[in-house]
């Protein structure tokens, strides 16, 4: 009878005393472990002679297996970086589009799933793995000698709401982060650094789309609960921003355009904000032209059936 008392009380204590509960705060919980999706990366040797051919209709591809992804070689329109793959094995190459050749610079195999050309600084490469249950795998290639080589490589769960862009490029290396926990990575330096302490949980909370790294710079978007810090890594700057709704970079990253509350307009990196527009905007996402010379957004109303699409200069 007594032991019957004890474990009862056991019981009661666990489910009244914070702390205790059988279910914890999402970020208590520890994180999955990390599964790699690739178990071998390396560069093999490989009779590889891929072909540009003029066909009726325009130049195709021969001898490259499945062609994954194409990307512009920095300003040169007319050369592309191809990735191919076939049986575990992705290659790479340039295309020549004006002579119609084809420069093949390497194989590596990759015992797992197809790659994701994320992203191209060249003569940068980075390939990307993915799965449902937010496993990630990374290598960074350089192709700037005679031979390709692997600066990086790496594996790791990432939470929900951190999983848009964990690695890119920030104009002159590469940031990784942040994943589990509140530090980056300078990949390239191997130097770990910690730039903020508080944020919105990414564990509990899904981020916003545009959260995370601006391409091409230093500038990181951290949101929080009831605002926005906008973040120089190299710096060690921070911009409060009272914006949580709809965030969306120009093209060489000093402008932000945002649509909060009903208004559209505009930010700067000091954090200078201005109001466009204040009446009438559909709460749809602002785009900028390719060239970041023209803010396009919807304009409406509620009882206007369909929207209009207006641009700002």
């Amino acid at each position: 009878m007594k032991k019957f008392l004890l474990i009862t009380v056991t019981l009661i204590l666990a489910l009244l005393i914070p702390g205790c509960s059988a279910n914890p705060p999402a970020y208590l919980i520890p994180n999955p472990q990390e599964k790699p999706l690739w178990t071998e990366v390396s560069f093999i040797e490989l009779d590889f002679d891929p072909q540009l051919v003029q066909v009726s209709d325009g130049i195709a591809l021969e001898g490259f297996g499945q062609l994954l992804g194409v990307a512009a070689v920095a300003e040169e329109t007319h050369t592309l970086f191809a990735l191919g793959w076939e049986e575990g094995l992705a290659s790479f190459s340039i295309l020549d589009l004006d002579s119609v050749k084809v420069r093949y610079l390497g194989t590596v195999s990759l015992k797992g799933p197809a790659p994701t050309l994320k992203a191209v600084a060249w003569p940068q490469v980075l390939l990307e793995a993915r799965d449902e249950e937010g496993n990630f795998s990374w290598v960074l290639l350089d192709f700037s000698g005679e031979q390709g080589k692997i600066l990086w490589q790496d594996n790791a769960w990432v939470p929900p709401g951190l999983r848009r862009q964990p690695v890119w490029f920030n104009g002159e290396g590469w940031y990784f982060g942040s994943v589990d926990g509140p530090f980056f990575t300078d990949i390239l330096k191997g130097e770990t650094f910690s730039e903020f302490q508080q944020g919105l949980n990414p564990v509990e909370n899904s981020w916003p789309y545009w959260a995370g790294g601006a391409v091409g710079s230093h500038l990181y978007l951290l949101p929080l609960k009831d605002g926005t810090v906008l973040q120089n890594l190299k710096e060690d700057s921070q911009v409060l921003l009272n914006l949580t709704e709809e965030l969306v970079w120009n093209r060489d990253n000093t402008q932000l355009a945002w649509l909060q509350d009903g208004s559209l307009g505009l930010a700067d990196t000091a954090g200078e904000t201005r109001v466009i527009i204040n009446t009438g905007i559909v709460p749809q996402t602002p785009l900028w032209s390719s060239e970041s010379d023209t803010l396009y957004f919807l304009r409406g109303s509620e009882d206007f059936l369909g929207s209009c699409c207006e641009e700002l200069w």
